[in-house]
């Protein structure tokens, strides 16, 4: 079966030297890889600072584009590492810069948009983003991609490609599901201190665990991987402008063999053969499925590993990929020399007392850049034949320029160094290939940015701030209601529950926290106006598509910690999209949440989560019913999910109990098994300026147990919890 439509790029992973060669041999348009620092894969090899320069041009010298991971979570003195870094990746000529980067950090992106304003800039799978209103916002940060969560349906990833351009939209097809949605699990982090967002996951969730709901203990969490060959014509047919192949830890082997199927079926247009599926076995199995596409969450479970592609690792195949390799350079050199390079014209103007100008042409698009200014000549002057030798030097960037097609402006008796001519070329080209890549930095507040007309509270000092997992687990009345509201100055419940948060006596101070994943616009649009109906005017939002869609319908947005804000750099990026209120990543040690952004003037309201157990996991993938729900739920959001909260704990290997608590649409939340106390510790976590706020989670606790906390709280007591 062919496909019209035009081909997806295909990329591939590499974690070393030899796992990029794999995967240029087998086709890939384009990979991604890794510095040694700030890559979310640590424990890939990675590159060094010479070895990622040579990897770049071994991608050029391919014709194949590289990606570069620079995707963790970034602490404050951390940053004159990072901008090392991108001068390093960016310092280079032209064969050696990446094409794109890939960030899940707001301040990184906003720190190299201003050190280099045309890098091309990816938002990793890592922002957890998924709605049209998510990608507008993404925009007006300068990004130009964005890497969607594995969770998203055919449907789902269909209708972002129609409603977020021009944003392009990337999509994995093959390779591991992390069990939670990417960016929102700190399972590792608070089982080991190895954060998954800095790239120092240690995979908890393929260790042993049950459920209190289900005696047997085994492999729970651990999902089978990703297989989409079978639905290659569906995958053409969304849309998107990329398709990830996951597997920075896998042998060149797998990377080989997985990229050259995927290719050919690609230009083929035609999904995969039985023998081509058992092939994608052999190289590395733990289950296959197609789940989250195709919107079923049956039979995702993971299965013993077999087959795995390290066994394939012989000397004939090294040397197909030696072969392969070089093919593939020789062609793309071919390609340059037969004429299928970008032929351009140009102007070179050298004029007395002012510096040299020149300008490249292709077609509409131009670039330009000045340079020294000339000197009287002492000996023979420059002519139009000396200048055009070294303005016509393009070799092998894929451009070419003849000397017939220079227009020169060249005053009487004046001399340029060739050095100088050569730094002019080079700069005027980077210019127009910004040009050409047509992804100049987005112009702040333009379009979508709505000017919101609300006024921000004013705090004279500390908020103390509850939200309730769900009512049905905490068990509210009205007396209790009363004295919680007392206690706290907003409450938040989740929007689903409104109707029953709203006869409680909560007042003004009800406010209401909107579901994680939210791919549907049009479905948070109407929640909200379903909870302004019940009087709410504050909402927690987890994403800034939902902070600009809840700006947009005159309501307040409060961020919520699932923004995994570590850095001074991204606490502005934050503020600067305009919510009421910040709360940091519970990754953040006191200091830091105490001192972060002291420097920021800001009427907005920063804290943490100072009591509680936060979510550790977030999945779509109903743990709680696995397929047998009564409700009628049969393990996933859209085979039938009903209004209804269920629950169960996780329990890992040690005993250690995680609460469990499903969100409407059976997205299920694991938070922590030891709750966050600092009743006797306020002050470390009091915010520099004594204002700010304190958040607590409720997730177990009945409300009377809730009032007691609070009230510990106000006498600085001392009781058993995780200190941060």
């Amino acid at each position: 079966m062919t496909n019209k439509k035009p081909l997806p790029e295909l990329l591939a992973p590499a974690g070393s030297y030899e796992s990029l060669r794999a995967a240029l041999a087998a086709g890939a348009d384009a990979v991604y890889f890794g510095h040694s620092a700030f890559s979310n894969r640590m424990r890939a090899k990675n590159f060094t600072d010479d070895g990622i320069r040579e990897a770049i041009k071994l991608c050029h010298d391919c014709g194949a584009a590289a990606h570069i991971t620079v995707n963790t979570r970034v602490r404050d003195r951390e940053e004159q590492e990072l901008l090392a870094l991108v001068d390093l990746l960016y310092g280079g000529t032209p064969e050696t810069r990446p094409d794109a980067l890939i960030v899940a950090d707001f301040g990184v992106a906003a720190m190299i948009k201003k050190a280099y304003p045309d890098a091309v800039l990816h938002a990793s799978t890592q922002t957890s983003l998924s709605s049209p209103a998510d990608c507008r916002v993404l925009r007006e940060l300068g990004f130009s991609r964005l890497v969607v969560p594995r969770e998203l349906s055919a449907k789902e990833i269909g209708n972002l490609v129609k409603n977020a351009a021009p944003t392009e939209i990337e999509m994995f097809i093959h390779g591991a599901h992390c069990v939670s949605l990417s960016g929102q699990c700190l399972m590792s982090y608070v089982q080991g201190g190895r954060s998954g967002n800095r790239g120092e996951c240690a995979q908890p969730c393929r260790l042993p665990f049950s459920t209190s709901s289900d005696s047997t203990c085994g492999d729970r969490l651990s999902l089978a991987d990703m297989c989409l060959a079978g639905r290659i014509v569906d995958v053409i047919d969304s849309g998107v402008s990329s398709l990830k192949i996951e597997g920075r830890l896998k042998s060149p082997a797998y990377v080989y063999g997985v990229t050259r199927i995927y290719r050919k079926l690609l230009d083929e247009g035609r999904n995969a053969t039985r023998a081509e599926e058992e092939e994608l076995r052999s190289l590395f199995y733990r289950g296959f499925t197609d789940g989250y596409f195709a919107g079923k969450y049956r039979d995702m479970a993971s299965v013993r590993v077999s087959g795995t592609a390290e066994k394939a690792a012989t000397a004939a195949l090294s040397e197909a990929i030696t072969a392969n390799l070089k093919k593939r350079i020789a062609n793309n050199r071919g390609k340059k020399i037969e004429g299928e390079q970008k032929r351009l014209s140009a102007k070179f103007t050298l004029r007395e007392n002012s510096p040299a100008e020149l300008t490249l042409y292709f077609g509409e698009v131009c670039g330009s850049a000045t340079g020294e200014t000339p000197t009287p000549a002492t000996g023979r002057p420059i002519t139009a034949d000396a200048a055009a030798k070294n303005l016509t030097k393009f070799g092998g960037t894929g451009f070419s320029l003849a000397p017939s097609d220079i227009e020169f402006s060249i005053g009487e008796d004046l001399w340029l160094p060739i050095s100088a001519i050569n730094s002019l070329r080079r700069n005027a080209l980077e210019n127009l290939e910004a040009a050409l890549a047509g992804n100049p930095a987005p112009t702040a507040g333009k379009g979508e940015k709505a000017t919101p007309t609300f006024a921000y509270p004013k705090t004279n000092g500390q908020e103390w701030v509850a939200e309730i997992a769900s009512l049905r687990e905490f068990g509210a009345d009205l007396a209790s209601s009363a004295k919680l509201a007392d206690r706290f100055d907003r409450i938040f419940v989740p929007a689903s529950e409104i109707e029953a948060a709203a006869k409680l006596s909560f007042g003004d101070k009800l406010s209401a926290a909107l579901p994680v994943i939210t791919p549907d616009d049009e479905a948070v649009n109407s929640t909200l106006v379903k909870l302004k109906n019940h009087g709410v005017t504050r909402v927690l939002c987890h994403t800034v598509g939902q902070l600009r869609l809840v700006q947009k319908n005159n309501m307040i947005p409060d961020m919520s910690h699932r923004a995994n804000i570590t850095s001074t750099a991204a606490l502005r990026a934050y503020l600067d999209l305009g919510p009421a209120s910040v709360t940091l990543s519970p990754e953040l040690p006191a200091g830091a949440v105490k001192n972060l952004g002291k420097d920021i003037p800001t009427h907005a309201s920063v804290g943490c989560v100072a009591y509680g157990r936060f979510p550790v996991m977030t999945t779509a993938r109903c743990l709680i019913c696995g397929g047998k729900c009564k409700k009628g739920n049969v393990g996933g959001r859209f085979e039938g999910a009903v209004p209804h909260s269920c629950k169960t704990e996780l329990i890992d290997r040690m005993g250690e109990r995680f609460p469990v608590i499903a969100e409407d649409n059976c997205v299920n939340i694991i938070y922590n098994s030891t709750p966050i106390w600092m009743g006797d510790r306020l002050s470390q976590i009091t915010r520099h300026d004594g204002r700010g706020h304190l958040h607590f989670i409720f997730t177990t606790e009945t409300a009377r147990a809730a009032i007691e906390i609070a009230d510990k709280y106000s006498g600085g007591q001392w009781s058993e919890g995780r200190r941060i």
